[in-house]
Parts: structure tokens; sequence; C-alpha cells
């Protein structure tokens, strides 16, 4: 098997000579997702895909067009009142009445954001009756319409493009069309011209490094700030590429280890902040979950694993135990079905129900989810489910402070060497103003 820094060097040469690569999918190498980028770095795995598989997530990628038509920006401003923007994500329930907006990411207000204007790209399709002004939501409603007529008005064009040898001009991917659509509607309703800076909440998506790119190259002068929000145990999606922010803000020396060593950031460049996420009142939300991954494929391979934690390891200690899905998947049929299944060993195993006299500083981590981080840094024991070592698991190359124990295949236990070093809890009497 590869090991990672084999496999970070073959990322390195994936990325050397490319060109225009900020929209571009397949360099959004997530290790967290099934994307075109994910296939990419499988195949850099030396793992073999399927023909059958391969079209099928082609397919599955191009389809998903068909749900970015009608997307809108609703706003009522000025411009010229702003010097910043800040671009972040939501539902409508994070809107009060008042119209102003309470960002989860930053934990902070739009009213105490004066001269910044938030862009809030919409999760739910809904919008709130009154919008601040300071407020410009990007959204589409129905979201989960299919337009068949767009997406096959995309396809003509493409296949246009092809025809007279343009294909630099087409977009086969949801990401890498999406990203054009962001930047044209934004661009289309807001003046940048006195704009100072651009503050994202940075997870190299290829809408956010495209935004960048369009930005940096019409407005040469506007500084782009990333703030890593939360990052995956192998988080080689943020390898430095075109439309990279001009600086990166982490919450963690270890964050800024990896992005330094193997993911092509000048040290001056990432600065290390107090997490403006993370809060430690909020750690007990997570004791004696069990954290479901935000993406999987195979059932079968978690139940067993759990299975075995129970009988072996946790019985004792893991008296009430809840099951969490992630916030996006609440309605993923998969994601309920594997819940079921785990809710159904448990019963099985008597385990009791949570209550809060039995809460227990232990936790049960699925896939790849920066709750390991979180975990570690407040003192739970977390035992760490992944059925792919590579790419899910936490190892010392890429974080330095964390050393890893295999507990069985593809089971593994972690200890902190350095509190504060993947995220960095302290100066909680933070001022998130001054960061932006």
């Amino acid at each position: 098997m590869i090991t990672q820094k084999e496999l970070s060097l073959k990322i390195k040469r994936h990325f050397f000579n490319s060109q225009n690569n900020s929209k571009n999918s397949k360099f959004y190498l997530t290790s967290f997702a099934i994307s075109p980028g994910f296939l990419i770095l499988k195949k850099l795995c030396n793992e073999p895909i399927g023909v059958l598989r391969l079209i099928k997530n082609k397919i599955i990628f191009f389809y998903n067009i068909s749900k970015l038509s009608k997307y809108e920006l609703v706003y009522n401003f000025e411009n010229s009142i702003f010097d910043k923007i800040y671009v972040t994500w939501g539902y409508s329930q994070n809107f009060l009445k008042d119209g102003s907006y309470n960002d989860n990411y930053l934990n902070i207000n739009s009213k105490n954001l004066k001269k910044t204007l938030l862009i809030v790209i919409s999760l739910d399709g809904k919008k709130p009756k009154i919008i601040s002004n300071n407020i410009a939501l990007f959204v589409r409603e129905n979201q989960n319409y299919n337009d068949v007529t767009y997406l096959l008005k995309i396809f003509f064009k493409n296949l246009k493009n092809l025809i007279f040898f343009q294909s630099s001009k087409s977009s086969w991917s949801y990401s890498n069309h999406f990203a054009e659509i962001f930047w044209k509607k934004i661009n289309k309703s807001i003046n940048f011209e006195n704009i100072k800076k651009i503050i994202t909440l940075y997870e190299a998506q290829p809408f956010q490094n495209y935004f960048n790119f369009m930005i940096k190259k019409n407005y040469y002068k506007t500084k782009t700030v990333g703030y890593v929000h939360s990052t995956e145990a192998f988080p080689v999606h943020l390898f430095k590429r075109d439309g990279a922010p001009d600086n990166l803000m982490v919450h963690g020396s270890d964050q800024k280890y990896h992005c330094t060593k193997f993911l092509n950031w000048k040290k001056n460049n990432v600065k290390v902040i107090p997490t403006l996420r993370f809060k430690r009142k909020n750690i007990k939300k997570i004791y004696n979950k069990i954290i479901l991954p935000y993406e999987f494929n195979n059932v079968e391979f978690f139940k067993d694993k759990i299975s075995f934690l129970i009988k072996n390891k946790t019985k004792s200690k893991f008296n009430g135990s809840d099951i969490k899905i992630h916030p996006y998947k609440l309605k993923s049929r998969k994601h309920l079905l594997l819940k079921r299944e785990i809710e159904n060993i448990l019963k099985n195993n008597k385990i009791k129900k949570l209550t809060k006299k039995n809460l227990k500083s232990e936790v049960i981590v699925l896939g790849t989810s920066s709750t390991v981080l979180e975990a570690l840094e407040n003192n739970l024991k977390v035992y760490h489910v992944c059925n792919d070592e590579n790419l899910q698991s936490y190892s010392t190359l890429f974080w330095p402070n964390i050393r890893k124990k295999s507990v069985a295949h593809g089971i593994f236990e972690y200890r902190l060497v350095k509190k504060n070093s993947c995220i960095n809890y302290k100066n909680l009497k933070y001022n998130p103003i001054k960061y932006l």
C-alpha cells in the first residue's frame, strides 16, 4: 500500500505545471466526499476504479447541473458603504426577525459587521421575509428540482464547444458550473471598486478559488483571506492552487505545519489564530456520541466495527449513546439506514439510553471528521473507525502532535501530545471582528 508521504509527492506532481485550475474540480482533491477530485485521489493511490463506477459518477456529476438553474442574489443595499466582503453559508433559521444573520462559523451577528457585506449561500432555498442591508442572499428556491431543460441547454452548449475545439469553455461537472454561476451573479450585482478585503470560510472548493481568481484578475489590489474553519485527516484539498487566498488563517499549529510542509503554502502566508468556530462549552454535545461520516459507501463495514467496539472496548463505559448525522445529510437514506442499523446493535447489546447522569467522555467517530480533533483537545477518549487509513486516519506525518494506535483493522485510538496544537482554544474572550 502506498504511504501518505509517497502519495503527497504524487499529488505535487499532479499540480505541477497545471494551469487555470481554480474552478477545475479535478484539482479539488477531496478525501471526504465523492467528487471528480476524489476519483483522481483514488487513482493516485493506485486503487483501481471500475469503468462502470467511473461512468456512473461522471453521469451524476453532470446530471447535478440540473439543480443549478434559477439562482438569484437577493439584497437591498448600496455598494458604496462596504469595504469588506465575507462569504459564508447557512439556513433560513440563521436569520432573525430583524433581518440580521447569526453566523455559526464566526459566532457573530451581522449587525456587528457594519462595513462588511455578508454573502450568504442558502442551504435550504428559503428566503427570509426581511434581509438586513448588509446581506446578499445567494439562493435557489426549490433546491431539489431537476431542471432537465436547463441541463440539455448546457449539454448542447458544451457539445458546440467541443465541435469548434473550445473545450476549455465547457463545464461538465456540477462544481465547475456552480463556480461560474456564483461569480457571474455576484459580479453583476456588486461593485468591487471600494472592497479592500474578501474573507471566505475556506474549504478550497472550486467556486471559492474561482471567485478569488476573478477578483485578483479584475481588482488586483483587493486582499483575499481564507479562514480554514474545519479540516480533515489528510487535507490535501487545501493544496495551494490558482485562486487560493493571499493569506490563510488556521486555528492550530499542526494545520500550519502541514499547509507549509506538504500543501505548497509559504509560512508567512499562514497565520495561526484562536478558533473562531469551536467552543469548549459545546463539547458535551458529542459526549457518548457515535458520529456518522459525511459520505460513505459501505454500511456493513461500519456495522461490523461498531459491533466490535461495543462488545470488546466500550460496553462498560459507553452507557448511553446517541447517533449524530451530519447536518447536511439529515434526509439521506443511507445515513438514516446506517443510524437504524447501529441503533439495533446498541439495543441488542443492552446499551442504556443517554441521560445527564451517564455522560462519559468518550466518542466514536466514523469516517473522516474534524470531531476527532475537538474530542482530543477536550480530553475525550476517541475511537476512530475508517475504511481508508491513508485518506481518513490522522497520522504524525501531517499532524505532528497526534500519536496513533491501532485497536483493530480499521479502528484507531489517538493521543494528543500538545494542547491547542490542532484547535487553538486559547484567548476565548476574543473579538472575532479583529480577524476580519
